[in-house]
C-alpha cells in the first residue's frame, strides 16, 4: 500500500471518539484509495498527511468521502548552532529589564501559563474545520500543555514579566542531538516586545549545554508572522506537508 494508518490514543481520548493518522507514502492508485476508505471506516476522525513531493495525490484525496484540506504545514530546521545561540545577557537592556526566563523539565504549570496560549494558534488546522467547535479547538492546546507538565521528557521555557507569564515554549528531544519545538506562544499583552526572541536566546544556551545539533519546528504556511520569526532566527524550511481531515459520521 502507498499509505500507513496509525491510531491516535491522545486524540481519541480528547475528542471522545476513535481517531487516526494516515501517512501517504507514495502515489495513490484507485485501489489504494478504496483501501484507504475501507480502513478509515473504523475511525470517526482521520487526519491525512501528504508530502509536497506527492502533491499529485491531492485530487484523489479530496475526492474521498467527507474530506477537506485544512493545512499546509511547513517544517523548519536550525542546524547551525550560531543561529540562535547566545547569552540572555546579550539582549538589549530595554528588553531584558524586568523579565525572567527559565527552561527546565518536570515543571508544574501555573494558571497564567495556560492563559498565555489562549487564542495564539488560530492558524491551526483545528480552527479550519467546521466539525470542530471553537471551544474544542482551544482545548487542544490547553490539554497539550496540561499533559506535558511534570514530565521528565518535556521541557518548558517560560518567560515572565514582573512574575506574570509573558510567553511559553514547549520542547522535547527527538534523539540525543535533536529537539522539536512543539508549541511557542507569546501572550497577546506582550506581543512585539521581544519575548519570542528572549525565549530563543535561552534555547540557544540550552542547545549549547546539551550539545544539540538540530532544532525542528512546524507551523502553518498561512502563518506568515511565525514563518518570518523563525527565519529571522536562522531556521530554514526543509519540508512541506499537505494535511486533510476526513470524517466518518
Amino acid at each position: 500500500m502507498s499509505f500507513a494508518v496509525h491510531g491516535l490514543a491522545w486524540d481519541t481520548e480528547y475528542f471522545g471518539f476513535p481517531c487516526a493518522n494516515i501517512d501517504i507514502l507514495g502515489t495513490l492508485s484507485d485501489n489504494d484509495a478504496k483501501e484507504l476508505v475501507r480502513l478509515s471506516m473504523q475511525y470517526r476522525f482521520v487526519t491525512i498527511h501528504n508530502p509536497d513531493a506527492l502533491i499529485g495525490n491531492e485530487k484523489t484525496i479530496l475526492s474521498l468521502p467527507n474530506t477537506i484540506k485544512t493545512d499546509v504545514n511547513i517544517r523548519l530546521c536550525s542546524s547551525d548552532p550560531a543561529g540562535i545561540e547566545g547569552a540572555v545577557s546579550a539582549l538589549p537592556l530595554e528588553i531584558k529589564e524586568g523579565y525572567s526566563v527559565v527552561l527546565d523539565n518536570n515543571m508544574p504549570l501555573s494558571p497564567d501559563v495556560f492563559d498565555a496560549v489562549q487564542g495564539s494558534f488560530v492558524h491551526s488546522r483545528f480552527y479550519q474545520d467546521k466539525h470542530i467547535t471553537m471551544e474544542k479547538a482551544d482545548g487542544v492546546f490547553y490539554n497539550w500543555l496540561k499533559n506535558a507538565q511534570n514530565r521528565p521528557d518535556k521541557y518548558f521555557c517560560i518567560c515572565r514579566y514582573q512574575g506574570r507569564c509573558a510567553g511559553v515554549m514547549l520542547l522535547s528531544f527527538i534523539d540525543k542531538k535533536s529537539i522539536v519545538i512543539e508549541l511557542l506562544s507569546v501572550c497577546k499583552t506582550f506581543q512585539d516586545m521581544g519575548i519570542g526572541t528572549l525565549m530563543m536566546r535561552r534555547l540557544g544556551v540550552f542547545r549549547a549545554e546539551k550539545n544539540v545539533t538540530k532544532i525542528l519546528v512546524g507551523t502553518q504556511e498561512r502563518n506568515s508572522a511565525a514563518l518570518a520569526f523563525y527565519k529571522k532566527n536562522n531556521f530554514k524550511s526543509d519540508r512541506k506537508t499537505h494535511i486533510y481531515h476526513m470524517w466518518n459520521d
